[in-house]
């Protein structure tokens, strides 16, 4: 495995990946259920990768600078939102491994309110068993 030897050459272990998306669009969900159909193979090969990383798409392109997406989102976008959230954290489950939400700047889950899920949404809750 090329992958192995490069890690161990480097003295580097292998904890996880990443699956980044608009967790707002349903449309993107599915492709990120194949992205995670695609790593969870090549993550089980390694014993230390055990997470999942999700990342949400950032509002500004990194290449132009310009406003990809709106900096703001309804209600039922928010429980859109997390609901897609808690698809892609099934999933990975489903493969054994561990989802981790990582909330950052530039994106609709960067405040600690809206890390808790506080806009209410019953999906949300779920998301803390994710973070540990």
């Amino acid at each position: 495995m090329e992958l192995k030897q490069e890690l161990d050459q480097r003295q580097l272990t292998l904890v996880g990946g990443t699956v980044g998306g608009n967790y707002v669009d349903d449309s993107s969900i599915a492709h990120m259920i194949q992205t995670i159909d695609q790593l969870a193979p090549l993550l089980k090969q390694f014993s230390e990768a055990k997470y999942v990383v999700l990342l949400v798409d950032m509002f500004t392109d990194l290449m132009t600078g310009e406003l990809s997406m709106p900096r703001t989102v309804t209600e039922d976008q928010w429980q859109q939102l997390y609901r897609n959230i808690q698809l892609a954290c099934d999933h990975i489950r489903s493969y054994g491994l561990v989802p981790a939400l990582h909330p950052h700047v530039d994106c609709y889950i960067q405040t600690e309110e809206e890390i808790e899920g506080g806009n209410g949404a019953e999906e949300a809750d779920r998301l803390e068993d994710d973070r540990q």
